[in-house]
């Protein structure tokens, strides 16, 4: 997203986006196995990457509920007072939507489910995603890695020798 908002599922790509996937192509690092989000964005970037991905609903983004494709502007027409909440909160649910709390606990079972799994895996999918991430490897509180930016298309590397390790953020 290039403004501030609430992304829907069935949101794809825009042209920049694209474009930054395609130049990306060939340069990445080479991976055993790439999972994605069933988000279109997220098919989307794997196909203009040209890797194969196989899709893991434990990867889709936060549940934005009521607010999902709304801009910041237009959730905050609807209820000033809720999005001054959610502003100064964000790992709560905005209305009808999902935790961080509970996709921290989802993204942890992921995680748990790749500890010995000894391949490397690109996993295509969101920043609030890769912030549980973050809280779930760091052992970080959820306020904490929610003040983690997170570009799109960057790359977060984990990797793991007993415990998870943050090699690089944003790259």
């Amino acid at each position: 997203m290039r403004e501030g908002g609430f992304p829907a599922a069935g949101d794809g790509l825009d042209e920049g986006g694209r474009r930054k996937a395609v130049d990306t192509r060939g340069k990445l690092e080479r991976y055993d196995v790439t999972v994605s989000s069933p988000a279109v964005a997220a098919r989307e970037t794997a196909e203009a990457l040209g890797v194969a991905v196989t899709v893991d609903d434990r990867l889709r983004d936060i549940c934005f509920g009521e607010w999902a494709g709304m801009s910041f502007e237009q959730a905050h027409a609807r209820d000033a007072a809720v999005f001054g909440h959610w502003l100064e909160s964000p790992q709560d649910a905005v209305p009808g939507g999902e935790n961080m709390a509970d996709v921290r606990e989802r993204v942890g079972e992921w995680l748990s489910a790749q500890a010995s799994d000894p391949q490397r895996i690109l996993a295509i999918t969101h920043p609030m995603i890769v912030r549980a991430a973050l809280s779930v490897c760091l052992e970080l509180p959820i306020a904490a890695a929610m003040r983690c930016d997170i570009a799109p298309l960057s790359m977060t590397i984990l990797s793991r020798h007993r415990e998870w390790r943050l090699q690089a953020l944003g790259r």
